[in-house]
Parts: structure tokens; C-alpha cells; sequence
């Protein structure tokens, strides 16, 4: 009996012994497990980093849409008032026509616009600037591009006292952080002031469509300074500037964060090929390549953006001529 429990007990610890060494792996079986699953965990890993990519790159055409809903919408209901007086009066003191522009320009944010531009534009922007006035009878103020409502005119006043202060400019400028910003630049009672709208405006480009023929549409759209050419020719510029009836807005936005993962285009035609084809040389900033910007700032997502925007009040060629 004793030799019997003796070999039993010897049996369950060979058995314990070939367990043990069952449980573990060699080298060669660990290497070769590592091979097979490197695959798999490779491609994990990729599906992984093209999630996140397309995740940033979602984030980023969403704040693109927003940024350029918000600015487009901005400039809109700025431009629909263009030219904006009290119908009331009988005698209108607009005595500026109610829209015009540069080219290629910028500003500077608390100087007199009369002053003229502080330099040329970031990427060939534009400058816009709107004219109306609040009205003595309003019940409700208009606001400035900066949402600030404007002082209604009084019965007495004339001339440029009321209507400086309808002013509303848009134009590009770097901000504190170097980024490109659209800006909104308007008169207060003391004198003119600047804020930024919204960030990644890249390139604000701006087409006037006049109506040559009186039929309220436009005819041909043109540069601003195409009409400061025809206005150097002997045109009124009063009158040739109350030709506009309507104004393209072009946009190009620009992404904040850089895609290194993401196919990005490299050529943007602000206003479409066409229009590049015959202009572009002429209207800098309407065609743009990456070689247009700084190499930390070339593999950003962009996208152009156009509106067309009609204005509402009549031009008074009579208060102008």
C-alpha cells in the first residue's frame, strides 16, 4: 500500500511537472506569435489614426461652415442697407454714393478712412465700404457692421455729420495672433474704431455688378479698380458707383489646425476658373496656390466661398451728382 500511494503521488507531480512546462512558450513560439499578430495590431493602429484624422478634419470643416455662415451673413445685412436714409425726408443727405471699394488693400484699425489705405492686402484682399444712415423717424436703430446701433440722424442735420457715422468698412488684417481676420472697422461719435469679426478669412475679394441700362439687374460685374479706371477716363464716380445693384462676395477660409494626414487642394479660384483665366494677373488675391502662404501654414485646410447679395435702397444720383 505504501509503494502504491508512493507512485501515485509520483504520477500527479510528473503530471504537475509537463503542465508547468506546457504553460509556457519558447522564444521561437513567442517571436513567432509576435510576427503573426504584428499585422493586426499594425493595421488597428492605422484604422485608429485615420479615425482621429477624419474626426479633426470634420471639427474642422464644421468651424469653416460656421465662420463663413456667420461672416457672409455679417456682411449681407450690412450691404442691404447701403444707401439706407430716413424716407421721410424729402431732401436725402447722403451725399457720398453708398457703397464702394479698393482692391488689394488694407487698413489701419482707427485711422479716418479718408486717409486712404495703410498698405496692400493680406493674400490680395479687398476693402468694402458700406454707407447709410439711421433715420429721425425710426423707431428701431440701424447697426454697424459691428452691431452697434447707430445714432439717428436729427431734422437739422446735413451733410457728412450724420452719415459718417453709417459708415461700415470690412477688410482683412493679421490679428494679435498672427492669424488672418476679417474685420469691421466703423465711425463712433469720437472718431473710428476696429473690431474683428471672425478668424481664417484668408482672402475677401469683392465684384460690383452695375446696371448700365437702368433695368435693375446687373449687367457686367467689374473690380473696384476697373470702375476707378472708367471713372479716370472722365466717368462720374458718383454716378458710376451708383450703378451697383448687386455685389459678389468671395471668401477663401482657412482651417486652424494643421492636416498632415488629410489631402488638402493646392489652388483656389476665388471666383471660379473662368474668371481667373481672363483676370487674375489684373485682381491679385481672386486665384491663390499653397505657394501663396508660409510653408507652416501650406497644408491647412481651405475652401472658397461665394455669395451674391443684391442691394435694397435706390441710389440717389440726385443728392450725388
Amino acid at each position: 500500500m505504501t509503494a502504491d500511494r508512493t507512485y501515485r503521488r509520483q504520477l500527479r507531480e510528473l503530471r504537475m511537472v509537463r503542465q508547468r512546462r506546457q504553460s509556457a512558450l519558447s522564444l521561437t513560439e513567442t517571436m513567432l506569435s509576435v510576427s503573426l499578430c504584428m499585422p493586426l495590431v499594425l493595421g488597428a493602429t492605422n484604422l485608429l489614426c485615420q479615425s482621429i484624422a477624419e474626426q479633426a478634419l470634420s471639427h474642422q470643416r464644421l468651424l469653416m461652415e460656421q465662420n463663413t455662415q456667420f461672416a457672409l451673413n455679417a456682411i449681407a445685412r450690412v450691404v442691404e442697407l447701403a444707401g439706407h436714409n430716413d424716407p421721410l425726408s424729402a431732401t436725402p443727405r447722403l451725399a457720398e454714393p453708398r457703397l464702394r471699394g479698393w482692391d488689394d488693400a488694407t487698413l489701419a484699425a482707427r485711422t479716418d478712412i479718408a486717409s486712404g489705405k495703410s498698405g496692400p492686402g493680406l493674400s490680395g484682399s479687398d476693402v468694402l465700404i458700406v454707407n447709410f444712415m439711421s433715420s429721425a423717424t425710426a423707431t428701431a436703430h440701424a447697426l454697424n457692421c459691428a452691431g452697434i446701433p447707430v445714432p439717428l440722424a436729427a431734422a437739422s442735420t446735413v451733410g457728412k455729420a450724420a452719415e459718417e457715422q453709417g459708415y461700415s468698412v470690412f477688410y482683412v488684417a493679421r490679428g494679435p495672433d498672427g492669424e488672418s481676420e476679417l474685420r469691421c472697422k466703423y465711425r463712433t461719435v469720437t472718431g473710428w474704431d476696429s473690431e474683428a469679426l471672425v478668424q481664417g478669412v484668408e482672402s475677401f475679394q469683392v465684384l460690383y455688378g452695375l446696371d448700365r441700362d437702368a433695368d435693375g439687374q446687373p449687367d457686367q460685374f467689374l473690380r473696384a479698380g476697373a470702375i476707378s479706371d472708367e471713372i479716370s477716363l472722365g466717368a462720374s464716380g458718383a454716378s458710376l458707383w451708383n450703378q451697383v445693384v448687386a455685389l459678389k462676395i468671395a471668401l477663401l477660409m482657412c482651417g486652424t489646425q494643421r492636416l498632415q494626414q488629410v489631402a488638402v487642394p493646392t489652388r483656389w479660384d476665388l471666383f471660379g476658373a473662368e474668371y481667373s483665366a481672363l483676370y487674375a494677373k489684373d485682381d491679385r488675391g481672386t486665384m491663390l496656390t499653397s505657394d501663396n502662404f508660409p510653408a507652416h501654414r501650406r497644408h491647412r485646410l481651405r475652401r472658397s466661398y461665394e455669395q451674391l447679395i443684391f442691394l435694397r435702397n435706390p441710389a440717389r444720383g440726385a443728392a450725388l451728382g
